[in-house]
């Protein structure tokens, strides 16, 4: 086992530290997956939404214009959501 042999040459910590090392590590070299077309799309919508408010106006969070954001996205064609999420 990867874990006893490296207890035994470096003897610094337990063969469960090292098993639990060796398992977290496949874990953590995974790669992100890009965001979905709807929440590249939400996330879009939602900055261009809080871009048009003024400075002094806090910003608004996604759940208050959700409805609006849902129903835009449903009279898109595919080949527009398609476009306009490609840069996310």
């Amino acid at each position: 086992m990867l874990a006893e042999g490296l207890q035994l040459q470096l003897q610094k910590h337990s063969v469960e530290y090292y098993y639990k090392e060796i398992m977290q590590a496949s874990c953590l070299q995974k790669k992100h997956k890009k965001a979905g077309s709807w929440n590249a799309f939400v996330s879009i919508e939602t900055q261009w939404m809080n871009a048009e408010r003024p400075p002094s106006v806090p910003k608004k969070k996604v759940n208050n214009f959700i409805g609006e954001i849902a129903a835009k996205w449903k009279s898109l064609s595919d080949e527009e959501k398609a476009q306009l999420t490609e840069e996310k």
